[in-house]
Order: C-alpha cells, then structure tokens, then sequence
C-alpha cells in the first residue's frame, strides 16, 4: 500500500477554517490535523459541519470539503425555526457527505464522535468507518440529571435564562435533544465495525451496543502548546490554589464544586480559591445550583481559556480537579496530567483509565468529604503532591506520545483496510 487515502469527517469546523470562532474545544480535530497533514504517504481530505457557507479549498496540502447544516439560516434570527418545529437535523447533509464521499473515494473513513448526524453514514457508507469514540450519550444520557436534579427544576431554572428558553437552547431542551442523540446511537451503533478508543468503559460500552465491532486502543492527541508547556513545580501559595475547566452542563459537576467548597470551609481554616474555566458567572449551570453557592468570595469563574490561558492557570494552581458526574476521557484531565499539576478526578466513566499508574487520586462524585481529604493530602504533603506531579508526566507523556500514536493509527487503518479487503475477496 504506497498511500493512504484517508476522509475525516468532524462535526465542527477546523480552527484553521473558522479562525474567528469563539470556541476553544476543537483541539482533537485540529491536532489530528497538524500530524497526519505532514505526511507524504498520506493524502488526508476532512469533511466537516458548518453553520456557516463556504466552499471546498485547499490548505497546507489538505483538502476541505464543508457541509453547510441544512437547519441554518444565512439570517441567523430563522435559525431558531427548526428548533419550534422539533426539527434535530437534516437528512439532506448525509446526502451531501456521501456525495463528498463519492467524489474522495477514500481507503478509509475517519468519523470524529458518534454524536452528531455524520453517524447516520454507517448505514450508507461503502467505504471502511472507524469511529473515533468522543462519548457515547446513549449510555452519558443517565447522568445528565445528577443526584438532587430533575426535569422540573431544569424548566424552573431555565426562566432564569430567558434568552437560552427564547432560543431553545436551555438546559430542558438539550436534555430532550440527548434523548434524540441517544435514540439516533442505539438505532445505529449496532452497524459499527470498527472504533477507536482509549478508556476500558468505552471499549466495554460500545461492545455493549455494537457486539461486533473490533476495538482499537488510540490515544488522543493533545493540542500542541501542552507538548512545550514549561511543566508545574508547586508554586509557592498562601491559599489552596483549584483549577477546574469544565462546560456550562448539569452533568459537568459544577454542584460538585460548590458542595465541596462548603465542607472544606466547614472542616479547614485554609484559604481557598477556586477558579473554573469554561463558564462565566451567569451560565445556566451557576443559576442552576446557585443555593449550593455560599462561599462567593472563593470561587472566580474564568469563561472559554485559550490552551494558553489554560497552561498558566495549571502551572499556577495547586492542583486540578475535575468534578464531572460522567466522562469518557476527559481532555482537560489529560492536559492537566501533561503538564504535572497534581490531579483528582471523581470516579466515573472511563476517568479510572486516565488516571492510572497513581498518576492522579480518583473520588466519589457524591462525596465532598472524600473529595476534601484529597484536597488537603495534596496541600499538607508537599512531598506527596511531588510524587504525583512525577506520576502524572510519566504516565501522560507516553500516553500523548505523538510518534506512537500515529504510529498505531496507521497501524490501525492498514489492519482495517486489509480485513475489509480479504473480506471483499472471500466473497466473490
């Protein structure tokens, strides 16, 4: 085989697309991107969703083929018109992919997350797909309401963001649009013949669901500053010191955060700050368990990081804790772990693999008493919180090792293109 011929399919745009957009977590696609583009023996087409028009172009020798979605309007006002009308996605974009396959012919298929309509192409699709497992939501869908959550207080607290409601983007309504996601995975999973993963619960959930799918273990790519990042050196601090990043979901432990803040100023006279990158202080997520918030003067909410601003936040905390009530491989953990800063994860979902190797201290996401002890082990034992620094690079750096991990990718497409090849043989 001289080259491979490889189309990625991503449900958002590239950063080098849309250089403008205000989101900053799209560094899996634009990572696999920066690799595989620099390879010779590679010909790497991408085919992605957009909100926006735009023709096909080529860069850096990649071609780039946009989907424009079908339920977008040039006069973004209309965008809200399918919401009303329950529309979820339009089946007129898997058309326009399979065109865009049709035209590739590519040896392999590369579809980023089975989250999104490009999902539907395993129905269609001649081509050997691998899916590359980001989450799996008919299995995440059971802990979007955490313990002391309900629908009903989602439709009580989302009066407290008119303009999400306005726009049915609220809390209820991407509850109902996980149920349609969820519904859409176990509908189609079962068709899956390959996928790639890096976490035990992936590769047990997705046996569950697509019992003939040959798995593959394939670590993620970080973004690119973290690779160079200076690494953390326990900073010196007169107050504890917390960095989370995390998304503006009910699921993403921010009541987690504030009921552990709680017990340790309950328990400690230490300082505390808390900083949370990823949501501001008027995110729904805030006004959602705005009752467990007591002890304001600790917490500081950063909104969207730069990979940088991110960096500089880990190298000067005293640690990192992620307070998610389901993951499957969290990349903030992983960064963190990248760059040293001594971790603890609540124990859920695939998170028992990140932190492997000691490379980290995992906790019960329902217990901030637990969580507080992890907390003051790191802040009382300098020598402990070195330790676990020391574990963490090791561990992530061989795990985020790019060389290796093209190295298996490759690997992984010629095992998958040669089976699908036999196979095709065997049956004439």
């Amino acid at each position: 085989m001289d080259s491979l011929k490889i189309l990625v399919l991503s449900a958002t745009a590239p950063k080098i697309i849309e250089q403008d957009h205000d989101y900053n977590g799209r560094g899996w696609i634009d990572s696999y991107i920066n690799l595989f583009s620099s390879d010779s023996s590679i010909k790497l087409f991408v085919a992605y969703h957009t909100r926006y028009p735009d023709k096909p172009k080529q860069i850096n020798n990649v071609n780039y083929y946009p989907v424009r979605d079908g339920l977008t309007y040039n006069f973004k006002p209309f965008n809200i018109i399918p919401r009303y009308l329950g529309k979820k996605e339009c089946l007129k974009d898997i058309d326009n992919f399979m065109s865009i396959l049709n035209t590739v012919q590519p040896d392999i298929v590369h579809l980023f997350g089975s989250e999104w309509c490009g999902i539907r192409l395993l129905k269609y699709c001649k081509f050997p797909i691998v899916l590359h497992l980001q989450g799996i939501v008919s299995i995440c869908n059971y802990s979007f309401l955490p313990n002391g959550t309900n629908l009903w207080n989602l439709y009580l607290n989302s009066l407290k963001v008119p303009i999400k409601t306005i726009k049915r983007i609220s809390f209820p309504f991407l509850y109902k649009n996980f149920l349609y996601i969820a519904k859409r995975e176990l509908e189609i999973l079962p068709l899956l013949k390959y996928a790639f993963g890096r976490t035990d619960w992936d590769k047990e959930s997705i046996k569950l669901i697509a019992p003939n799918c040959k798995y593959f273990y394939i670590n993620e790519i970080l973004r690119e500053p973290f690779y160079i990042a200076k690494k953390w050196n326990n900073p010196v601090n007169n107050k504890i010191t917390i960095l989370s990043t995390i998304s503006d979901s009910s699921y993403k432990g921010l009541d987690v955060i504030f009921k552990t803040i709680n017990v340790l100023k309950k328990l400690s006279k230490q300082k505390i700050e808390w900083r949370i990158g990823g949501i501001s202080d008027k995110s729904e997520s805030v006004k959602l368990y705005k009752k467990l918030h007591k002890h304001k003067e600790c917490v500081k909410f950063l909104g969207i990081l730069s990979a940088q601003d991110i960096i500089k936040e880990l190298q000067n905390a005293t640690l990192y804790l992620h307070p998610s009530h389901i993951e499957n491989s969290a990349n903030s953990i992983c960064e963190a772990q990248y760059i040293g800063t001594p971790t603890i994860a609540t124990n859920v979902g695939g998170t028992s693999s990140i932190l492997s190797n000691d490379a980290g201290i995992l906790v019960s996401p329902n217990d901030p008493y637990e969580i507080v002890s992890a907390i003051l082990k790191i802040w009382n034992d300098k020598d402990f919180a070195l330790k676990l620094s020391r574990n963490e690079i090791l561990t992530a750096e061989k795990r985020h090792d790019k060389i290796i991990i093209k190295k298996q990718t490759i690997n992984a497409y010629k095992t998958i293109i040669n089976e699908v090849i036999n196979h095709n043989n065997q049956q004439k």
